[in-house]
């Protein structure tokens, strides 16, 4: 039990080896979320990004994907965890070279944002650990051109039992019902937020524009 523990605690900060393993689990566990959130913003999005920011990137595997679902565009990860940046940065590596990403080590609080530069946002799997989620998105939303959308894919949106049996294991954690992130979206300067949740799914997909 406590190695489970200790191993649900490196999902907000992996560190070391555990936290080498816990990226890596994190690749494949949010591979079907992942696809699922993309497949709806190219159906949703009329746009074809050429500028594009994942936030708390993780091990890099949703950069992946965008690079390859976007060709022109060029992505930049950020995350907190030295671990996750490092793992990125070999799984991205020959985007970097080519010059199509950027991968830095920056909490979503601190991220240094020109402000209209991006045409879209993600966050896979993140946002259950960001410091106050209106400031968090506040901060996205500057970044943001007018236009420009930010994409949320969470696997929990439920303030049920199930949330409240992670967030008493992993220090950190809040799991945010739809509705609160919703509201967090429009208090930040969003104009418009949809929510692809359909009745009876546990997990949550949100695009929020500009």
């Amino acid at each position: 039990m406590k190695l489970i523990n200790d191993f649900l605690n490196q999902l907000r900060r992996p560190e070391g080896r555990l936290g080498t393993f816990a990226v890596r689990s994190m690749n494949v566990g949010h591979r079907g979320l992942t696809i699922k959130a993309l497949k709806i913003l190219e159906e949703e999005i009329s746009i074809n990004p050429e500028t594009a920011a994942d936030f708390g990137c993780g091990g890099g595997k949703a950069i992946e994907s965008i690079l390859r679902n976007f060709p022109k565009c060029h992505v930049y990860g950020y995350d907190y965890s030295t671990t996750s940046v490092e793992q990125a940065r070999k799984l991205n590596s020959e985007a970097i070279k080519k010059g199509r990403c950027e991968i830095i080590e920056s909490s979503v609080d601190n991220v240094n944002l020109k402000a209209g530069s991006l045409d879209l946002a993600t966050a896979f799997e993140t946002v259950y650990f960001w410091p106050g989620l209106e400031k968090c998105f506040s901060k996205i939303a500057e970044g943001l051109r007018e236009g420009g959308c930010f994409l949320i894919a969470n696997e929990l949106v439920e303030r049920n039992e199930t949330a409240r049996r992670y967030e008493n294991i992993i220090k950190g954690l809040t799991v945010y019902s739809e509705g609160e992130i919703e509201a967090a979206l429009y208090r930040a300067g969003f104009s418009n937020v949809k929510s692809f949740r359909k009745e009876g799914q546990v997990f949550g997909i949100f695009i929020a524009y500009k």
